[in-house]
């Protein structure tokens, strides 16, 4: 029963608290006072030409005439007076000049106008100075107590007056941000310009992106190399501090000048072991397609305890799938011989994984059987690879 009566309690105490709110808002809002605001403008240069000002009521109690003193500055010049017709009728003044009045009268009307916002727009043309920034208020006013503003009763009825005013810039006057030049390691900047006048940014900055390292063909030499040490060379960037360096194998020729040679002695096209060709990769290809059986074979007869021919063709101990392997992973890897071992094993893992998993899946789609199975080993994919497997694709790549 206590538990009702203090529900009860509640509800009521909501109710009332509700009615309140709703009572001060409607109070609020029947209590605002009527304004007159005039609209601000901020035009660029090119827009100089049939500028509109508005000027708008709001919260009219009702009226039935209604005078208006505007007041410009020189640098506009007013061409146009559009009415809202929202006021009745207009007696505005004929002459387009500083001080311009707007006029409604409506001596027999029998009830008020309460419309609110536009009332009247005006448009002006600015032909004040090109240059600088030119700012000038544009102001209404009336007398109160001349009645300037009356109702139906005749009775004078007051409003705040909110005025605006015009404002160009012809962002003559220009701060120039400097650009930031990019470096090797860290980007840089475009030129940015601010107007001095209105503080508007006329250009944004622009990140550009870092340069790549720039390496001088010139070899310094950073360490002289003697008959029991090796030197150091070094090719050096044109924009930066970064730099290449490479060992001097130590001068045995200064004992023997005879067998002194260059680095430009070493490269022989002419030599076939030097570089990489397609004759040689073809002779890759029956190298490994050989090899690769042969080691396949003596797997088997070690994990199994029998012979089992692993040839992929009729005559010949050669496996294509091998062949295939060794011709592929030195056609994609030689370019990068120079970099680092770790490099290499990476890309050769990657590479002999992702090529065993699509001859697989080649070999059971075409010749529908399955070729080999790594479900038993653990890191496996689908059984098609393993990771032990993909680390020895790797260790061959580095060799």
């Amino acid at each position: 029963m206590n538990f009702l009566k203090r529900a009860v309690t509640i509800l009521c105490i909501l109710c009332m608290l509700s009615a309140q709110t709703l009572l001060f808002a409607s109070v609020s809002a029947e209590t605002s006072a009527p304004v007159i605001e005039v609209a601000s403008v901020n035009a660029e240069p090119d827009e100089g030409k049939n500028i509109e000002v508005t000027i708008s009521l709001s919260n009219n109690p009702g009226i039935t005439s209604m005078l208006l003193t505007v007041v410009f500055g020189d640098g506009l010049s007013l061409k146009e007076v559009n009415d809202s017709d929202v006021l009745g009728s207009t007696m505005h003044n004929p002459s387009l000049k500083s001080p311009y009045y707007l006029s409604w009268a409506n001596d027999t009307a029998t009830a008020d106008y309460t419309s609110n916002g536009t009332i009247a727009t005006l448009i002006f043309d600015y032909t004040g100075e090109k240059s600088g920034k030119y700012t000038t208020p544009i102001t209404v006013s009336y007398d109160f107590e001349n009645f300037d503003i009356m109702n139906k009763d005749s009775e004078s009825v007051y409003f705040d007056v909110e005025n605006g005013d015009f404002s160009i810039c012809h962002h003559t006057n220009v701060d120039i941000v400097e650009a930031v030049e990019p470096t090797c390691t860290e980007s840089g900047l475009t030129e940015g310009k601010v107007c001095k006048d209105c503080k508007k940014v006329l250009a944004s900055r622009e990140k550009v992106s870092a340069l790549v390292h720039k390496y001088s063909t010139e070899w310094t030499i950073d360490k002289e190399v003697s008959c029991t040490e090796d030197g150091s060379k070094s090719r050096h960037c044109i924009r930066c501090d970064a730099k290449i360096d490479d060992v001097v194998n130590r001068r045995i020729t200064k004992a023997y000048p005879q067998k002194q040679h260059t680095e430009k002695e070493e490269a022989h096209p002419e030599i076939f072991a030097y570089g990489c060709s397609f004759y040689k990769i073809v002779l890759l290809f029956f190298i490994g397609a050989f090899l690769g059986d042969i080691t396949e074979t003596i797997f088997c007869r070690i994990t199994a305890g029998y012979w089992m021919s692993r040839s992929s063709v009729v005559w010949g101990d050669f496996s294509i799938v091998w062949g295939l392997a060794i011709a592929a992973v030195t056609a994609l890897l030689y370019k990068y011989r120079n970099r680092s071992q770790q490099f290499l094993f990476w890309m050769g893992t990657f590479l002999g994984g992702a090529y065993e998993y699509i001859c697989s899946v080649f070999t059971e789609i075409v010749f529908g059987t399955v070729f080999w199975d790594y479900s038993d080993i653990p890191f496996n994919l689908g059984g098609r690879i393993n990771l032990l497997y993909c680390f020895f694709w790797g260790f061959a790549a580095v060799a």
